[in-house]
């Protein structure tokens, strides 16, 4: 979660030439862009950012959690088919035989 009091310049959102707290900028205005807790933002408010993020970050790992999951389905399919394939591997060569010979048998 992020700190009550969130200043974006310090993670690179705030447009150059901005003032912030604490910049040496002699900017006649104070930028919309940094805020202390509860402060209007063109976003919302530092704890209605913070909220998105959250469930930002949570969609995300929900996502990951799915991906994983559909990785390891997917993988079991296949080696059932491949075990399939392979119990089969028999059958499918006699098979493979008598359609030969009955081409063979055709062509004479």
């Amino acid at each position: 979660m992020l700190p009550q009091s969130v200043i974006l310049e310090d993670i690179g959102v705030v447009p150059p030439g901005h003032q912030t707290p604490g910049s040496t900028s002699q900017s006649q205005h104070s930028s919309p862009f940094s805020m202390a807790s509860g402060e209007l933002h063109p976003w919302g408010t530092t704890e209605k950012i913070a909220e998105g993020l959250n469930s930002v970050t949570t969609a995300v790992a929900d996502i990951r959690t799915l991906l994983v999951d559909t990785q390891r389905a997917m993988t079991g399919q296949i080696n059932n088919f491949l075990n399939y394939l392979e119990a089969h591997k028999d059958q499918n060569k006699e098979s493979q035989e008598a359609f030969r010979n009955d081409i063979r048998a055709i062509g004479q």
